[in-house]
């Protein structure tokens, strides 16, 4: 039994390595297609007028972004599944504002008004560098899913701190999340729309991290109004000999 439970383990893992490399050289690959293809367009017209030119600009550095942001997807994806959980004092306002200052070449960053809030009655104690990529991922869908022509956007991340746990909530008026997507959301590879950047990775990473944390992830979402994601996690207690930053 234990020998057929472990070559079924073994199928499993072989079947979702195969998945998962298929769809990383696709995610390479295209963008780079993209890009050689616009060089040797653009060698290949002997008048390249500069509205052309800056078309052609524009687009090739619009899939160099796509391809950076699928290696950082792939970095962190390894990164989770490799590194032993840390535990230590962490400062959430700061995560917040390096994870924004991060985010700030995204193109609709500056189109929406940013809030940060935090009630605190205790120290937090978690592991640092993974909620660095929890904020981000999850700052970054904020921005990049606002509806572009709303002058109105906002993004609102409200923290709170207890002696048991974190709860961090990401609130949003975007463009929200179709009710048939909102089951394969934080599924490996899934792109719930077309501006959906990246490997299609990043709430995949999010939830695996939530996880790892022995935390929850729940998602509320409509079209056209925006979404409210909330991420509860267990407050570690420090040792009583541990120093505190």
């Amino acid at each position: 039994m234990d020998f057929i439970k472990t070559t079924e383990q073994l199928r499993k893992v072989n079947g979702e390595l195969d998945t998962f490399t298929y769809n990383v050289t696709h995610n390479l690959r295209s963008p780079l297609a993209t890009i050689k293809g616009l060089v040797n367009l653009s060698r290949s017209e002997k008048h390249l007028d500069m509205e052309t030119f800056h078309r052609y600009f524009d687009l090739i550095n619009q899939n160099i972004i796509k391809l950076d942001q699928s290696l950082s997807e792939i970095v962190d994806f390894s990164t989770n599944a490799r590194s032993e959980i840390v535990y230590e004092q962490v400062d959430l306002e700061w995560i917040y504002k390096n994870s924004m200052e991060s985010l700030a070449s995204l193109k609709l960053y500056g189109r929406c008004e940013k809030h940060f809030s935090i009630e605190s009655s205790a120290i937090a104690v978690c592991d640092h560098a993974r909620l660095v990529v929890l904020f981000r991922n999850m700052l970054a869908n904020c921005i990049n899913f606002q509806k572009e022509n709303d002058t109105k956007s906002f993004i609102h991340t409200h923290v709170q701190v207890t002696s048991k746990m974190i709860q961090i909530e990401f609130t949003d008026n975007g463009i929200g999340i179709h009710k048939n997507s909102l089951p394969n959301l934080f599924s490996m590879f899934y792109r719930g729309t077309e501006k959906s950047k990246g490997a299609g990775l990043g709430l995949y990473i999010t939830k695996n991290i939530v996880e790892k944390l022995q935390g929850t992830i729940t998602v509320s979402s409509s079209e056209q109004t925006g979404s409210t994601f909330v991420v509860t996690l267990p407050n570690i207690p420090l040792p009583k000999n541990a120093e505190l930053n």
